[in-house]
């Protein structure tokens, strides 16, 4: 991580944060976050933020994602399961970003809902009585 922080420009972390929180690779989101701040690297609130933003954008996308026409739906479970992680890898981001926990809780709890409401209409049943 050490060297990865050394070699990289604070916009090519952000990057990599960005691509990471998408992929909902919360492990690597996390230790990357706790090592910027020793590596000397400036991150800026904003930067921060920018991340958390798009990742939870990304994870409405998710919970609202449709099934093109004439394919199979994704799994209900696989939805579901990279929803979490995407919502769970801006979790890591709450304190830089400046993000309150209630804030995130709820917006997380927002997607969860969409993601359940489309399922059903879809009928998949998951979530559903």
């Amino acid at each position: 991580m050490e060297s990865f922080l050394k070699e990289h420009s604070p916009e090519q972390i952000v990057s990599t944060l960005k691509a990471e929180v998408k992929k909902g690779n919360t492990e690597f989101v996390e230790k990357l976050t706790s090592n910027i701040g020793a590596s000397g690297k400036e991150i800026t609130k904003e930067q921060y933020k920018e991340v958390y933003d798009m990742g939870m954008a990304e994870a409405k996308k998710i919970a609202t994602q449709k099934p093109a026409p004439n394919s199979k739906s994704p799994h209900p479970l696989a939805q579901a399961f990279k929803l979490a992680g995407v919502q769970r890898s801006c979790e890591k981001l709450l304190t830089q970003a400046d993000i309150t926990k209630d804030n995130h809780d709820s917006n997380a709890k927002s997607n969860s809902k969409l993601l359940t409401a489309q399922q059903q209409a879809q009928g998949s049943g998951v979530g559903g009585p």
